[in-house]
C-alpha cells in the first residue's frame, strides 16, 4: 500500500508539472493552479489522497487534470474548458473531459461551471456535470465548493460532490497554489 502511494505521489507531481508547465498567466477564479487535497467517497472507508491542477492555455481556454488514489479505488480526469463570461466576480465556464474510475471503468463527460465571488477572496462555486461511463448508466453531477484565498497565491478549499442517479458523492478538502 505505502509503495503503491509512494509511486502514485511521483505520478502525480510529474503530471502536474506538465499540466502547469509553460507560461503562466495571471490567477483568477478558474485559473493556473496546483492543489493537493484529502477525499472521501460514498461516505465510506474510501478515502485518500489527489493532486490536481489547471493551466490556461489562453485567457479563455484551460486545460485541467486530476489524480486521486482512495483506499479502494482511484480516479483520474482529464479535460478542458471553454470561457464563456468572467469578470470580477463571475466565472462561466463549460467544458469536457475524460474521467476514469477505478483505472478500468470511464468514459466522457461534459460539464458546466460557475464561479462567484461575493467578498473578496472568497469564492463559492457551483457545477453541474453529465457523466456517461462504460460500465454504468449515465450520471447527473451536481457540485458545491467554496475557496477561501489567504493570499493571492494560497488558498484552501471545500468541495462536495453527488452523483443523483446512484446516490454517490464525494467531498474534497485541501490547498491550492495559484501562478
Amino acid at each position: 500500500m505505502i509503495k503503491r502511494l509512494s509511486n502514485s505521489i511521483l505520478a502525480l507531481l510529474a503530471a502536474s508539472a506538465l499540466l502547469c508547465a509553460g507560461n503562466a498567466l495571471a490567477a483568477n477564479k478558474a485559473g493556473t493552479y496546483v492543489q493537493g487535497h484529502y477525499a472521501e467517497f460514498d461516505d465510506s472507508d474510501n478515502d485518500g489522497f489527489g493532486i490536481a491542477g489547471s493551466w490556461m492555455v489562453r485567457e479563455d481556454i484551460r486545460l485541467f487534470g486530476e489524480y486521486t488514489t482512495m483506499e479502494f479505488s482511484d480516479m483520474a480526469v482529464l479535460g478542458g474548458g471553454y470561457r464563456l463570461f468572467a469578470d470580477d466576480q463571475w466565472y462561466f465556464e463549460l467544458g469536457a473531459s475524460y474521467q476514469d474510475f477505478d483505472l478500468d471503468d470511464g468514459g466522457p463527460a461534459v460539464h458546466g461551471l460557475v464561479d462567484y465571488e461575493p467578498i473578496p477572496d472568497l469564492t463559492l462555486t457551483g457545477k453541474l456535470e453529465y457523466l456517461m461511463y462504460d460500465e454504468v448508466d449515465d450520471q447527473l453531477v451536481v457540485g458545491l465548493g467554496v475557496d477561501y484565498a489567504f493570499t493571492p497565491e494560497f488558498s484552501a478549499f471545500f468541495s462536495y460532490e453527488e452523483q443523483t442517479d446512484i446516490s454517490a458523492n464525494m467531498g474534497r478538502l485541501g490547498v491550492r497554489y495559484a501562478f
